[in-house]
């Protein structure tokens, strides 16, 4: 991830379905989680995911509460990031943390997701807006 600020990004997906996706942490956390369903398995990872995982990853549970339950996660973590997975309500939940706290963390489900588009089409036309001219 880019920059210092902090961020959090969280996937939901069917648990049939492959969702590979963020950078090297969150490809390491993968391949733990892969290859305890399927040990045969081979990770391949792609290019942007290649480096070298510096300092090497700790794993731990953390409790988040969705929709005010708490529900337990699997975590893998370093000094400024981290990556969770759990099951909730019949799909994958992966959460990504970037300088971001994960003490506390509490999600609610959303059930129409128009003004977060609305709001994200805004903040791009606001950027191409900002631009100097060529």
């Amino acid at each position: 991830m880019e920059g210092e600020e902090p961020s959090l990004n969280i996937e939901t997906a069917e648990p049939q379905l492959d969702n590979w996706g963020g950078g090297p942490l969150r490809w390491f956390a993968e391949g733990i989680w892969l290859s305890e369903t399927d040990p045969t398995h081979l990770l391949d990872r792609p290019p942007w995911a290649q480096e070298e995982v510096t300092p090497t990853p700790v794993r731990a549970s953390s409790i988040v509460t969705i929709d005010g339950r708490p529900v337990e996660f699997d975590l893998v973590f370093q000094p400024t990031e981290w990556v969770g997975r759990a099951s909730y309500g019949g799909y994958v939940i992966t959460i990504e943390g970037h300088n971001f706290p994960r003490e506390n963390l509490r999600l609610v489900r959303v059930k129409d997701v128009t003004p977060y588009i609305e709001g994200t089409l805004a903040l791009f036309s606001s950027w191409e807006q900002d631009k100097p001219p060529h």
